[in-house]
């Protein structure tokens, strides 16, 4: 691993969100392997890898919703590693599944309305006017039931959930997966002004390397549970074997 990657992200301080030599199982099945991690305050930061690479599991170790863990996992300061789900959520963790997961029997705006019981305290969320100033698509489709929406429009509601509590740390996994490519350009260009916007940091699990580039500034490749590669976007296009070696299907 080039040193100056290492540098690189030791400079970008202060870390908001860490995870340190973090081990996770799901009972005897050892996936995540002394993985350390770190997003600046304000900061990008890309999660590529093949499927089963382990992406996912290290959200949910993050949030302690699935996989048993051993190592620290870092916010603000603080270990949060046996604090309950819901109380990591309301520390400013917001998580946009893989799978959505929508309510598909209410509508639009109900979905949006549920993700304001996530904010912080004395956090003010966005109200339904501000998120779809934000999220244009969705403006025509606040009565709209979740099952109705098509694949995108359930995307772009997903991670407008995401951000109605206004996180301090947005984890949005693989959210390009499967759209068609004028929505993934729209999806990256909504959340690229977000973040210059809110100044919210943000761990993107992504496949797509041209829609996880447009939206952070720092990279890490996880292959079978390791990190084999962190830096920059520069540092990781001077070594093109990366994405053959780790990224080719």
């Amino acid at each position: 691993m080039p040193e100056s990657a290492k540098s690189t992200l030791v400079t970008m301080s202060p870390q908001l969100l860490e995870l340190k030599n973090c081990n996770s199982f799901y009972g005897d099945s050892h996936v995540l392997h002394d993985v350390s991690l770190d997003i600046p305050s304000g900061g990008g930061v890309a999660l590529l890898g093949r499927n089963g690479a382990g992406k996912s599991t290290l959200f949910k170790s993050i949030l302690g919703s699935g996989p048993s863990v051993q190592g620290e996992v870092v916010f603000e300061g603080k270990d949060i590693g046996r604090r309950p789900v819901y109380e990591r959520a309301s520390l400013g963790l917001s998580l946009v599944p893989e799978d959505r997961r929508i309510f598909p029997h209410i509508s639009v705006e109900e979905n949006l309305a549920f993700a304001k019981r996530a904010a912080r305290k004395g956090v003010k969320p966005f109200s339904t006017a501000e998120i779809v100033e934000l999220f244009p698509m969705l403006s025509g489709l606040l009565d709209r039931r979740g099952y109705q929406l098509s694949g995108g429009q359930q995307q772009m509601l997903a991670v407008a959930r995401g951000i109605v509590p206004k996180p301090l740390v947005l984890l949005l996994d693989e959210p390009a997966e499967g759209l068609a490519p004028l929505i993934v350009q729209e999806l990256a260009e909504q959340i690229a002004l977000i973040r210059k916007r809110e100044s919210f940091s943000l761990l993107l699990a992504e496949q797509n390397i041209d829609f996880a580039r447009q939206c952070t500034e720092q990279v890490y490749i996880i292959d079978t549970g390791r990190i084999v590669f962190k830096g920059t976007w520069d540092e990781f296009d001077a070594e093109p074997d990366l994405v053959s070696r780790y990224l080719a299907v």
